[in-house]
């Protein structure tokens, strides 16, 4: 996807592969029937161009939601209650937070494409293995197939991969769990060392996060059925208020122990 966004077709490229002449012009050529690549590439460009849109629209947006319960719930702690509804304009500044300069939304971005990368990565891995097995049986890997043992289990062997990568990927999720809202609580951090702290928090903590990942499926799925509509106006944002909550309570927890 990666690729073809920076390989555009030309305009050379969409009149060579259209069903008419190369002397047509531009107007027409964009209103005939292109050939099968060339509608492929266009396709992929628009698919890559909308999700990079939707990205910077959300990225942002999420971020400052994230600000916004960490505000509201460091006021909560210090009894600040302002406003009739509890949350003072301080804390709901946080939601236009990202969007107010260019560091800001630089930060937010590189977040959220951090996380992208990574899902991207891990379900690349989980797949990889069982659309192997298949492609080793009848597909492009099956010059390969002549090197593995006679009887060798391929599809059952494939899908322990799968799963070992999958529960290898919910360790780091866990392990990682806190790094988003230090990262955005702390201006100071990079990426990197926010997951180092992520790391150094969530000691003793980890199950108690998984626990909490795995509760929220159904939400998920009632976001899923009520095509997207329950996961903007409620799933997320209560979803992102959990793991606040979740965050700070482990702050407080671990200085308690160090000062004990």
């Amino acid at each position: 996807m990666i690729k073809t966004f920076f390989t555009l077709p030309s305009l050379e490229f969409v009149t060579a592969s259209s069903t008419v002449s190369p002397d047509t012009p531009v107007g027409s050529i964009l209103t005939e029937q292109l050939t099968e690549p060339a509608m492929w590439a266009l396709d992929m460009a628009a698919a890559v161009s909308s999700d990079f849109l939707t990205l910077a629209l959300v990225a942002p947006t999420v971020a400052g939601m994230i600000l916004c319960i960490l505000r509201a719930y460091a006021e909560s702690e210090l009894g600040v209650y302002p406003s009739a509804r509890g949350i003072s304009s301080y804390a709901a500044g946080g939601l236009g937070y990202f969007f107010a300069g260019t560091q800001n939304y630089r930060r937010a971005f590189a977040l959220a494409g951090s996380a992208v990368f990574r899902i991207v990565l891990w379900l690349i891995l989980v797949v990889l293995p069982i659309w192997a097995a298949a492609e080793l049986d009848s597909g492009v890997l099956v010059p390969f197939a002549v090197y593995l043992p006679a009887g060798f289990p391929v599809l059952p062997f494939a899908i322990v991969l799968s799963a070992l990568f999958l529960l290898l990927g919910l360790f780091i999720r866990v392990r990682r769990y806190l790094a988003a809202p230090i990262y955005i609580e702390n201006p100071n951090l990079s990426i990197a060392e926010s997951a180092r702290c992520s790391v150094e928090l969530m000691r003793g903590y980890r199950a108690a996060a998984l626990s909490l990942e795995l509760g929220f499926i159904s939400w998920w799925l009632l976001g899923f059925f009520t095509l997207g509509i329950m996961l903007a106006l409620f799933v997320i944002p209560y979803y992102l208020t959990c793991r606040v909550v979740f965050y700070r309570r482990v702050v407080e927890l671990q200085k308690a122990k160090s000062e004990v």
